[in-house]
């Protein structure tokens, strides 16, 4: 009677350690491709923001995706003497700035960049690990450790998973978070209990906090919640409780990931970025107004470093207003608090009214800063 649970145990050992094996080898891929290939187009961007993350706990740059794959990438890059650049990075901007200080980065860096992306690009294999120990996990428990080993050696060598797995995108870490946030809820859902249900929300928020697609979890958990208690009548059921438990951890970590910052502020502050729905604003008596949401915010220190890229104005400076004329320099409103020293003030610093015998329109650039043109007519 003892023989054939010490013969599972043994079995259970060997699968357990050629499953190690495979992600030695995962990891020796990955790494590998990691320290030879140039980086991908967006990579630098990603770098930035990370970066920006940690030194202005602001998460202006690349925000159309949550921040948690560029902080992970960017801790191995915290106790290097990388050099950073913000000229084209404004706190609190919603204009796609990553681009350009991303570019700044690699600049002012030269080759070295590419070591400083080979060490934020190892930082980024664990997400890939978790990805093949979850398909195992839930593989072995359908269909036996057989197909486990199998799903698991699919995802080590699939050639998306290593391509996108050796970089500091967040498409790999995403998908291998995601899959472990459903396989965490399904195992709740056979097995309701508080301390799954709490593993099932922080699993959930971290998949958020990996890509804004994962957003349909919110949705998608309570309806898989309402037809397993349809279909699964006779068998335990997941209490409603537990459900918005793991929905609210789900948001309480997303939330703690970004130092809850605007969280509760009014949308009037926010400018969506899709032109569907962005909100226009009505100009009142006071002269024309910014697009709703723009430079609602006081100068800080940090906009000091701001001072190369700047508005082109044409027309005389009315009174009251501080500022000067020239390619170099920005007109300001008669409200706004200089720091002391500079009489103007960088892109995206505004106030939202401007005096009426200036009228602003937005073009479009290449240079995804902020740039105005005046006219006085």
């Amino acid at each position: 009677m003892l023989a054939r649970p010490a013969a599972a145990a043994q079995c259970g050992g060997i699968y357990r350690v050629l499953l190690a094996a495979v992600l030695v080898v995962h990891i020796v891929l990955l790494s590998y491709s990691a320290s030879v290939h140039s980086p991908v187009v967006d990579e630098p961007a990603h770098l930035a923001a990370g970066l920006s993350h940690w030194h202005f706990r602001d998460f202006s740059l690349y925000r159309v995706n949550p921040p948690l794959v560029r902080i992970v990438a960017t801790s191995a890059l915290l106790l290097t003497s990388i050099k950073l650049d913000w000229t084209h990075y404004a706190q609190g901007s919603t204009e796609r700035q990553e681009f350009a200080a991303g570019a700044d980065v690699v600049r002012v860096n030269g080759s070295l960049i590419f070591t400083y992306m080979t060490l934020a690009r190892w930082a980024c294999i664990p997400f890939s690990i978790v990805g093949a120990v979850t398909v195992y996990l839930w593989s072995s428990e359908l269909f036996g450790r057989d197909a486990g080993l199998l799903g698991a050696c699919l995802w080590c060598f699939s050639p998306t998973v290593l391509g996108h797995g050796s970089l500091i995108t967040p498409d790999t870490a995403a998908t291998a978070v995601g899959l472990a946030s459903s396989f965490a809820f399904i195992q709740w859902t056979r097995k309701p209990g508080w301390t799954r249900a709490i593993c099932a929300g922080i699993v959930l928020g971290t998949a958020e906090a990996c890509k804004s697609s994962w957003i349909v979890l919110f949705v998608s958990y309570p309806c898989v919640w309402a037809v397993y208690r349809f279909v699964s009548r006779k068998l335990q059921l997941p209490p409603a409780q537990q459900l918005l438990t793991i929905l609210l951890l789900g948001w309480v970590t997303l939330c703690t990931l970004y130092c809850w910052h605007g969280v509760g502020g009014r949308l009037e502050t926010v400018t969506p970025r899709s032109r569907t729905m962005r909100a226009k604003c009505e100009n009142d008596d006071a002269g024309d107004e910014f697009e709703c949401g723009r430079g609602r915010r006081e100068v800080t220190e940090h906009d000091e470093r701001l001072m190369e890229r700047r508005v082109d104005v044409v027309g005389s400076v009315p009174p009251g207003v501080h500022g000067r004329i020239g390619a170099d320099h920005v007109v300001v409103c008669e409200d706004m608090r200089i720091p002391e020293g500079l009489d103007s003030l960088p892109v995206g610093a505004h106030r939202t009214h401007i005096p009426a015998e200036l009228r602003l329109r937005e073009h479009r650039s290449d240079s995804h800063a902020w740039p105005f043109d005046v006219d006085t007519d």
